[in-house]
C-alpha cells in the first residue's frame, strides 16, 4: 500500500515539476508552467486515471481503439480520436501498463511460469499495479495534450504535432515514473539475485537523477 500511494504522490513530486519547468542547459522538462501542468494532470486523472476507469475492460488497447471509432463515446469520455489511439498504442507497447511487476515477472520467467504463481503475483501487486497504471496513463495523456497544443499553436502540421507529442509524453513517463527494463540499470544489477534488490532502489535513484536535472 505504501508503494501504491507513492505512485500517486510521484505525480506531484516528479511529473508536475518536469512538465512545468525547463532546464535550458540540459534540455530537460516541458516548460509549460505549474498552472497549466496541474490543470492538464488533474483533467487526465479524471478521464483515464481515476478509480472509475480502472476496470479490466478499460485497461486494454482494444477499449481505446473501439472508443476511437465511436464519436459519441469519445465525447462522453472527454477524449479526441488521436488521444484514444495514442493511449491504445502505449498500452500495446507497454508504456501505459504496470512496469514494475511486469519487469519482475519477466525477470523471474523460467522460475515462475505457472498460472498460480502469476495469479499470486497479480494479487500481491494489485494495489501497486492499479495506482501505477493510473499514474502512467494520466501522465501520458497530460503530457501529450500539452505538447500537442504547443505544436498546433506554433503552426505545425497536426501529424507532426501528434508525433512530437507522443515522443514527449513517453519521455515524460519514463523520466518521471521510471523505465524498468534491464538495460536501464547499472550492469551490476542486471542479473542474479541483485536484480530483484535493485527494484527497491530504482525509484529513489531515478528521482534523484530527475531532481538533479531540473532547473
Amino acid at each position: 500500500p505504501a508503494t501504491a500511494a507513492l505512485n500517486l504522490v510521484s505525480l506531484i513530486t516528479n511529473t508536475m515539476p518536469y512538465l512545468a519547468t525547463y532546464h535550458g542547459e540540459t534540455a530537460f522538462g516541458g516548460g509549460f508552467g505549474f498552472g497549466a501542468s496541474q490543470a492538464a494532470m488533474f483533467k487526465a486523472l479524471r478521464q483515464v486515471g481515476g478509480p472509475g476507469t480502472l476496470d479490466s475492460e478499460k485497461n486494454t488497447a482494444t477499449y481505446y481503439k473501439s472508443l476511437a471509432n465511436d464519436d459519441q463515446a469519445l465525447r462522453k469520455a472527454g477524449l479526441t480520436r488521436d488521444e484514444a489511439l495514442f493511449l491504445a498504442r502505449e498500452l500495446e507497447e507497454g508504456v501505459a501498463i504496470p512496469a514494475l511487476s511486469n519487469s519482475l515477472i519477466s525477470s523471474a520467467r523460467g522460475r515462475m511460469t505457472g498460472a498460480a504463481s502469476q495469479k499470486f503475483i497479480d494479487g500481491w501487486m494489485v494495489f501497486f499495479n492499479r495506482t501505477e497504471q493510473s499514474a502512467r496513463r494520466a501522465t501520458l495523456l497530460a503530457a501529450y495534450r500539452l505538447q500537442y497544443d504547443r505544436g498546433i499553436q506554433a503552426g505545425k502540421d497536426p501529424e507532426i504535432a501528434m508525433r512530437e507529442a507522443r515522443q514527449f509524453a513517453v519521455r515524460t513517463a519514463e523520466d518521471t515514473l521510471g523505465e524498468y527494463s534491464v538495460m536501464n540499470r547499472p550492469a551490476l544489477w542486471r542479473g542474479g539475485p541483485q536484480q530483484f534488490l535493485y527494484m527497491s532502489l530504482f525509484f529513489p535513484t531515478m528521482s534523484v537523477r530527475l531532481l538533479a536535472n531540473l532547473p
